[in-house]
């Protein structure tokens, strides 16, 4: 059996550094450092002794592979970069390594990158569209996947007047081969469904490092709403005086109620007309009258008017447009013996028409800001804001009302139990409550009356005219109504219910609607640490609250 020191290769002795070596490291400018084969420095210049022992391992790393490449040096949070070149000096593994600093080279690489990246970003999220044109003016580079509905690939090796919406304007000058700058020029181009569009470009030529024209390259805006905003615009303004007085009166007007009825005001006697019928059309294309304007013909009701075309009774008709659709339809009448209706005072109708379209698109949007700005957008009633408005409005009448006896009352509405709804039975449970408390508070008021949700869980009515006995049987019948809810009871020790606190307005008090507010307030919440479920009314001065 062969000893164990036979089985052993035998140690291969440690390198030994000669003076040369040393002395070659020594007067190297750059630093520079000797590694053996196991990793250890055997020596290094002043320039690099501080590094040396942090670099060794990845030195000998890059000589055993590639021989050179770039590592990275961590000190605490700060990070050096550094380029390696390595040599084999002997058979005995020692190395050469060389470094040289790359941290503002690899810092000014990552803001580059990132820099690009940015701008990728930025050009992709916009709805303008970068592009780059070569010399022979045909596209290099489009920023956006698809351009007008064209894909992007499809257009790259093409020329923009390939997508002009006018082939005869390839022999004029364009943007996209200019070795000029190019600021806010329009064309029209034609996109992949064949419609026409109207572009904005700003150009730059591209220069390469000789000073030579090689391309361009710029922005493009899509304008054509604005375009055709603007020629809608200018075709409506023209026409003949009588247009001009019919725009006047509706320009003079303010809100979009009193232009439609202005502009049906003007064009009746404008145009000979007996009578005069606007209908405003919902999102579904159904019409309701908006404006009336004399007695309908013989034979037609407003229905009738809503329907009738040209000539039917008399009649001319046209669709108030806005946009391609259909926001209304006005309709004119003379009498029977009347002349018939000329193509100027058809042509004339449509101008109008054009203009109604744009006022009712108004009006529709006046509308739905109003909504959204008063009601409450879960119960459709009136939110705080709103029913504060209209509440100072309603007490300030019934004050300089002096023959009023009775100015009404307020009700605070707070209901009872209702976060146990909320927390078990979630938040959907809890809204569909407050849309059935809604429900009842609609039913149970009159059309004169002010409905509201103030926030949360709290309502508010002002009942108009009511005394304390209408108060008190109406808020009885509330009372009993959400008793019956009980679908909505979560814990039967605490059902759902509801505390009203009321303040009978008297217009003779002198009292203001805070102080009036105040009462009911605090009548509510004197009935609420009473025991919940009931009605308290507020003493007429406010200086107590009594249970019912």
């Amino acid at each position: 059996m062969a000893s164990t020191s036979s089985l052993l290769a035998p140690e291969r002795p440690a390198p030994t550094l000669s003076p040369d070596a040393g002395r070659l490291v020594a007067c190297l400018p750059v630093p520079a450092l000797l590694v053996d084969r196991a990793g250890a420095v055997l020596a290094a210049n002043d320039a690099a002794r501080g590094l040396a022992p942090l670099v060794a391992s990845q030195a000998l790393r890059l000589a055993n592979g590639e021989g050179s490449g770039r590592i990275e040096l961590k000190e605490g949070t700060a990070t050096r970069w550094f380029d390696v070149a390595t040599t084999r000096l002997d058979a005995d593994g020692v190395v050469l390594a060389t470094l040289r600093e790359a941290t503002l080279d690899q810092n000014l690489r990552d803001a580059l990158v990132e820099s690009r990246q940015r701008y990728r970003d930025l050009v992709e999220m916009s709805s303008d569209f970068a592009w780059e044109t070569d010399l022979a003016g045909a596209f290099v580079f489009v920023s956006h996947d698809r351009v007008l509905g064209h894909a992007t690939r499809s257009m790259i090796g093409r020329r923009p007047a390939d997508f002009l919406i006018d082939p005869q304007m390839e022999g004029m000058p364009l943007p996209f081969d200019q070795a000029e700058p190019v600021d806010a020029t329009e064309f029209w181009a034609v996109d992949a469904q064949g419609h026409p569009r109207c572009l904005m470009t700003v150009a730059r030529p591209v220069f390469d490092a000789q000073g030579v024209h090689s391309g361009t390259r710029g922005m493009c805006r899509d304008v054509t709403e604005d375009r055709l905003r603007e020629a809608d615009l200018a075709q409506a303004v023209q026409g003949a005086s009588v247009l001009g007085h019919i725009l006047a009166t509706m320009r003079d007007a303010i809100e979009p109620k009193t232009i439609l009825t202005s502009a049906c005001n003007a064009i009746v006697p404008a145009l000979s007309a007996a009578g005069c019928r606007l209908f405003r059309a919902d999102d579904t294309g159904a019409l309701s009258l908006a404006v009336a304007i004399g007695a309908a013909p013989p034979g037609l009701d407003d229905s009738g008017l809503a329907l009738a075309s040209d000539d039917a009774a008399s009649c001319i008709a046209a669709d108030a447009q806005y946009r391609r659709n259909r926001k209304g339809r006005i309709v004119l009448w003379r009498d029977a013996e009347a002349p018939g209706w000329t193509q100027a005072e058809r042509a004339l109708l449509r101008k109008v028409a054009d203009q109604l379209g744009v006022a009712l698109a108004e009006f529709a949007e006046r509308e739905m800001l109003e909504r959204l700005s008063t009601t409450d957008p879960l119960t459709g009633l009136l939110n705080r804001r709103a029913f504060g408005d209209q509440l100072r409005r309603r007490v300030a009448r019934a004050a300089s009302d002096k023959d009023a006896s009775q100015g009404g009352a307020l009700l605070y509405v707070d209901l009872d139990n209702f976060k146990q709804i909320n927390d078990r039975a979630g938040h959907e449970r809890g809204d569909q409550a407050l849309k059935a408390v809604a429900a009842l508070l609609g039913r149970s008021a009159r059309p004169t009356d002010l409905i509201a949700r103030l926030g949360g869980d709290e309502f508010a009515l002002w009942i108009e005219g009511a005394d304390r006995a209408a108060t008190e049987a109406l808020s009885a019948r509330l009372l009993a109504a959400i008793a019956e809810m009980r679908e909505f009871n979560v814990d039967q020790a605490k059902p759902f219910g509801m505390s009203i606190g009321g303040a009978v307005y008297d217009p003779a008090s002198g009292e203001d609607t805070d102080a009036l507010v105040a009462r009911a307030d605090a009548a509510m919440y004197a009935g609420k640490r009473a025991g919940k479920g009931r009605l308290t009314l507020a003493d007429p001065a406010g200086g107590g609250a009594s249970g019912a």
